[in-house]
């Protein structure tokens, strides 16, 4: 990413153990119990969301019959109204 390029690769690895303390405190203080106020309705609504995301970014691996090769940004017809 932009901030690997930035700062290097050296620096990756001290963020993901700063990450680490961080999650092992946050459980530590019970910050896990407040995803009990998240209604049910929200975390469908955002797994949903994510899978189509996830979905449409994907369209560009799609290759369509009789065609050679990928050509790159092309999405088929049927998911143009995507």
């Amino acid at each position: 990413g932009p901030i690997v390029a930035q700062s290097g690769a050296e620096y990756l690895f001290y963020a993901v153990i700063l990450m680490g303390v961080v999650e092992i405190a946050m459980g530590l203080a019970g910050v896990g119990n407040l995803v009990r106020l998240v209604p049910a309705s929200v975390e469908i609504g955002f797994a949903n969301g994510l899978a189509l995301v996830i979905g449409l970014s994907q369209l560009n691996s799609f290759k369509l019959p009789g065609r050679e090769g990928h050509e790159h940004g092309h999405v088929p017809e049927v998911f143009k109204p995507f």
